[in-house]
């Protein structure tokens, strides 16, 4: 499946809401750095990545119910650390309460969050 840049908001909003993410932050100007999968209408799965100088906060990774296991995550995942590294970031962190076992598998490891 192929990987679209700023995908529709209306989109994203929906699935992460239905993924039980939040959505009340993402705005238009946010979707320059949003990653998606599937149709415009309906989309399969979605990442954010928010740049700061040179880190990146990858955020708002979801896949629907039906998708997952079909690697579309560790796909969208990867695009995004691409993209950052193209853009001259040089770590990527990300914030999860979910989601721990999967990013550890990606290599990601737990640092305290005054870090």
């Amino acid at each position: 499946m192929e990987i679209t840049t700023k995908p529709d908001e209306a989109a994203v909003k929906r699935l992460l809401a239905e993924s039980g993410l939040p959505t009340a932050d993402i705005t238009a100007a946010h979707m320059e750095h949003f990653f998606g999968c599937g149709a415009p209408a309906g989309l399969t799965a979605v990442v954010g990545l928010e740049l700061y100088r040179n880190s990146g906060l990858l955020r708002s990774l979801a896949v629907a119910t039906p998708a997952r296991g079909r690697g579309l995550g560790e796909r969208l995942v990867a695009h995004a650390e691409r993209y950052a590294q193209e853009h001259g970031v040089k770590g990527v962190y990300l914030l999860t309460t979910t989601a721990e076992a999967f990013f550890s598998r990606l290599g990601y490891r737990r640092v305290e969050r005054d870090a």
